[in-house]
């Protein structure tokens, strides 16, 4: 039988202090620390194994689309380059608004996506901040890096405004604790 606290809290992240004494109450995540731990490198590494991994999935359709821009004298250039950002922006939306809330590099290197409150993002919420990832890096390139390095928790520019957070899944964060 499933109790009231239970399912207030499903799906939320306790923090790995209490996680790891048995402790039923569940704090605040953001204090923790272990749960930011390596975050921003591990962060960087699951971006790169990521994009090798879209990259794979895309290089027969880019292939074909390079050989159709060269017969074209590149006509189809630019809907190759869209082409590209789509299947990528469908990647992130799709794995970090899933069950898992992390692609396969992010699980990977041992973080997931988050809600502010700890909770798992959806698939609306996992798109708002895929957006606000393509748009602002298109507007604020340096920025973005600059805001990554200079927060405790290493949250961009789109992590803040779509209230997301990227953390240590609950078992790395346990460990690291």
């Amino acid at each position: 039988m499933i109790d009231a606290t239970q399912t207030e809290t499903r799906g939320r992240l306790p923090p790995p202090s209490s996680a790891r004494r048995g402790e039923g109450a569940y704090r605040d995540r953001l204090v923790d620390p272990a749960y930011y731990r390596s975050v921003l490198w591990r962060r960087m590494f699951a971006h790169l194994v990521d994009t090798l991994i879209v990259a794979l999935v895309m290089a027969p359709v880019l292939i074909g689309l390079l050989l159709t821009a060269i017969v074209t004298l590149g006509l189809v250039a630019i809907p190759m380059a869209l082409a590209f950002i789509v299947v990528r922006a469908l990647y992130y939306i799709l794995y970090t608004g899933g069950a898992r809330s992390a692609t396969p590099g992010m699980r990977l290197l041992g973080i997931e996506l988050r809600a502010i409150d700890g909770g798992r993002p959806g698939y609306l919420q996992s798109g708002i901040r895929t957006l606000l990832y393509y748009a602002t890096l298109a507007v604020f390139t340096p920025l973005i890096l600059l805001v990554v390095l200079f927060n405790r928790e290493g949250r961009g520019v789109h992590d803040f405004l779509s209230g997301t957070v990227v953390v240590n899944r609950l078992e790395v964060a346990i460990v690291r604790a």
